[in-house]
């Protein structure tokens, strides 16, 4: 590999660090900001909602951001994107002393987010194929998840001095420019190879086979081999497993600090609470898993690679629901860690080799709408079982939910799969 595309692989993926940066880096500023602006009707409510802000406009414009690379030029998006989240981002600190300001800033920083997200996903499937794709998706998600920790961390520093310092790491983003410029180009589209089309359910009727192993065919000829309703399921089914791998990601961050507090009363390590770091190392060991995903994807397909991570998850957050002491909490954040660090990478590589390259904005659109819708349902739908029943309860409501899905993509897959060797005979 020549030293331009090391180049250009590596800040690609520093560029998809910032997504995971949208709304955790300036929660820690989040009780400055409130005693800053007191004074405003609902202060308390509007300051938390401009955490979740830029995700209500990434669900909504993802799509559309979508269609917009599918028709443009991604590096252009990219471009825009980029210098669009370091100037609405890093407002907050330029202008912090108007509330409606920087309402405007998290909104467009949405748009910014919406596109960096799409576009890296998009120029990363158009860039590699096969073993390639699948070690490059890992190492999106790795970096992601990577990102979070440092930028979650460097935000509470900073907020220690005061609550406008987080919104000046958003600036960095700027620095990523003229790399970006440089080294990243526009993909010139290959061919989907046979393989990876099979592999993820795209050719599942057998007279498509020949047809996608011919060499000679042209993008658009490869566009019209699949029936539509089999790259339409393909992108449905993924869409619903990004939704659900982030709505029992975000069971750890919402509930698991409380749950914590309610049964222990061990002092913090260092100053950390204990329930922090064990959240944060379910972080990191997502991290490495997506980081080796391109291994663990060796022979394995994308169906069982998904009933892998639910069990795993799942089976976590059972071991937590039956006693929360910090050993078997961090034995348990492991075990989910490990599921949640493969079905990140797996579904965007799943949806990428099932889409045809035209369309592949208009998918990593939708996921990442799905991503953000599984961010906002994941605390409305399990609150109220914790006000119910409890902590505990919750835990074992999701891990008995994952379960359930896992159990069902297995049935669904092994009929699917008799039902196409009898066609075949």
């Amino acid at each position: 590999m020549s030293s331009n595309y090391r180049y250009r692989n590596c800040f690609l993926l520093l560029t998809s660090t910032l997504t995971v940066m949208a709304g955790a880096t300036i929660a820690p500023a989040l009780p400055g900001m409130l005693s800053a602006f007191s004074s405003y009707p609902n202060a308390e409510w509007l300051v938390k909602l401009l955490v979740t802000l830029p995700a209500l406009v990434i669900v909504l414009l993802a799509p559309l951001v979508g269609w917009v690379v599918d028709k443009s030029h991604k590096k252009l998006v990219l471009i825009i994107s980029v210098a669009i989240y370091g100037v609405a981002g890093g407002s907050g600190f330029l202008l912090s002393e108007s509330l409606l300001a920087i309402f405007i800033g998290r909104l467009l920083l949405g748009v910014a987010v919406a596109g960096v997200m799409v576009s890296c996903g998009a120029l990363i499937a158009d860039y590699f194929s096969g073993p390639e794709r699948a070690k490059y998706m890992g190492l999106m998600a790795a970096f992601g998840s990577f990102g979070g920790v440092v930028f979650m961390g460097l935000g509470s520093v900073l907020a220690g001095f005061s609550w406008q310092l987080p919104f000046t790491i958003y600036f960095a983003a700027l620095l990523l420019l003229p790399f970006i410029w440089l080294f990243i180009a526009e993909p010139v589209i290959a061919q989907q190879p046979a393989t990876e089309a099979k592999e993820s359910g795209v050719s599942c009727l057998p007279n498509q086979q020949a047809d996608l192993q011919s060499p000679q065919q042209s993008p658009q000829q490869s566009l019209r081999q699949s029936p539509p309703a089999i790259k339409n399921s393909v992108l449905t089914l993924c869409c619903a497993f990004a939704c659900i791998e982030v709505f029992a990601l975000y069971m750890m961050p919402i509930h698991f600090p409380f749950y914590y507090s309610d049964v222990t009363n061990i002092a913090p390590i260092g100053g950390l609470p204990l329930a922090g770091i064990i959240i944060t190392w379910m972080l990191l060991v997502m991290s490495l898993v997506s980081f080796n995903f391109a291994k663990l994807r060796r022979g394995i397909n994308y169906y069982q690679l998904q009933i892998a991570g639910l069990s795993l998850v799942a089976l976590g957050y059972l071991f937590i629901a039956f006693k929360p002491v910090f050993s078997l909490c961090f034995f348990s954040a492991t075990i989910a860690g490990i599921g949640l660090g493969i079905m990140r990478p797996n579904v965007v590589m799943w949806v990428m080799s099932a889409i045809p390259p035209a369309h592949r904005g208009k998918a990593m659109g939708a996921i990442t709408s799905s991503v953000f819708i599984g961010q906002f349902i994941s605390p409305l739908l399990t609150q109220p079982i914790v006000q119910m029943w409890g902590y505990s309860a919750v835990y074992v409501s999701v891990a008995l939910l994952l379960f359930s899905i896992a159990l069902v993509v297995a049935i669904g897959t092994t009929l699917v799969r008799r039902y196409t060797a009898k066609v075949g005979a």
